[in-house]
């Protein structure tokens, strides 16, 4: 399980102390963390600038300093990390996902520099500082247990990791890249299992089958599953990068402000129950924490059991298209296990069920919708959420 270190940050404007390394504080109640090492005068010290009433710190000091190796002048890496600096563009990328910082770095006497306040934004890492002497802790904010139902805070989900291009339903980086870039948080990923067992994001196999074999697919062909190697080498419509789970958790990992919500198509038990074990698996192997911001779905009452049977997750959605229980029956199972988010299809909202549903606090999502228009009569009706190709959290917002 990755482990997270927390870091003294020392920036002078005049004079210095010396600079402690305190351990990871979980919750900010807890003021006894004691010492774990103790720097000398001069270790940790670097310049400070103050602009517009802000104060900035050269990112390659900065970067020094949190023990990340520069590759070139924009880029560091750091284990799994690999972070990108773009004072023009005012962006920061983190394994391919893009950031906008529009007031927190910029270009200044020859330099990259990053306020102080953007660092939160960027690293997940809040400074602090308790003297005139401006001598600051780097605690990792972001690195604290979400609570259970968290990621309801975003009220759009980035269907199918988004859309690239007009394109939706690809399941690739570069829709996730994209949604990330609109400020999307909250992500529903399809998967599927390679014949090897491994998870893929994928709606389907038709089209790498179709590009192997041609169209239409020899029937002898239609269900062939392909090996993992095989799907990752496959371009989605040409052009599309195609990942799997693993890459899905590392960048998660370095991005601690992505919710993933996993649409695992299959219902019955035994399949179900493979396919969490793996999810959980890769999970445990990368960086465990990214388990408390999956969501799974569930689809009918039994995969409950299924999914939990692999890890006691924190928050799960039932989601109803695929399930021939009423919504009065839906509400029932959903209260007795504490599941606060119910998926509908449109067809099944109607005022008077998503009143009863509110009153209970459980929180009603639907998909996939692409018309604003639509949305915005749902979401007056009292629909609480979304799933979308297209309309990004500030469109949202403007509703």
């Amino acid at each position: 399980m990755k482990r997270h270190i927390a870091l003294m940050l020392t920036l002078l404007l005049s004079l210095s102390v010396p600079a402690q390394v305190f351990a990871d504080t979980k919750d900010d109640k807890d003021n006894d963390s004691k010492p774990v090492a103790e720097q000398t005068e001069d270790d940790g010290k670097i310049d400070t600038y103050i602009i517009e009433h802000k104060i900035y710190v050269s990112v390659e000091d900065l970067m020094n300093l949190l023990q990340y190796t520069k590759v070139s002048p924009t880029e560091y890496t750091y284990e799994n990390k690999t972070i990108v600096f773009d004072g023009n563009n005012k962006t920061v990328t983190t394994n391919g996902m893009s950031k906008s910082i529009p007031n927190g770095i910029l270009y200044y006497m020859g330099k990259t520099v990053i306020s102080t306040e953007a660092v939160e934004s960027a690293f997940g890492k809040v400074l602090t500082t308790s003297n005139v002497k401006m001598s600051f802790n780097v605690i990792n904010k972001q690195s604290e247990t979400p609570s259970a139902y968290a990621w309801t805070k975003n009220r759009v989900i980035a269907h199918a990791l988004g859309s690239v291009n007009g394109v939706t339903n690809s399941n690739t980086l570069d829709a996730m890249k994209q949604s990330y870039k609109s400020d999307f948080r909250l992500f529903e990923v399809d998967l599927l299992p390679t014949v090897h067992g491994e998870l893929v994001a994928s709606h389907g196999f038709y089209e790498l089958l179709a590009s192997k074999y041609g169209r239409p697919i020899p029937e002898q062909y239609s269900n062939e599953i392909p090996t993992k190697e095989e799907f990752l080498n496959f371009k989605f419509n040409g052009m599309y990068k195609t990942i799997d789970i693993e890459e899905i958790v590392a960048i998660m990992s370095a991005n601690p402000d992505i919710y993933m919500i996993t649409d695992t198509k299959i219902t019955d038990y035994a399949q179900s129950s493979a396919q969490f074990k793996e999810l959980v698996r890769v999970c445990k192997e990368v960086d465990e924490s990214v388990l408390d911001r999956i969501i799974p779905q569930i689809y009918n009452e039994s995969m409950y059991d299924a999914v939990m049977s692999q890890h006691k997750f924190k928050s799960l959605i039932y989601t109803l298209y695929a399930t021939s229980a009423t919504n009065q029956q839906a509400l029932e199972f959903v209260t007795a296990k504490g599941i606060k988010v119910v998926t509908m299809p449109p067809e099944r909202i109607n005022a008077q069920d998503i009143t009863l549903f509110n009153s209970y606090g459980i929180k009603i999502y639907t998909h996939t919708i692409n018309d604003a228009e639509q949305m915005k009569n749902f979401k007056n009706m009292g629909v609480y959420g979304f799933y979308t190709d297209f309309i990004t959290p500030t469109q949202f917002d403007s509703l």
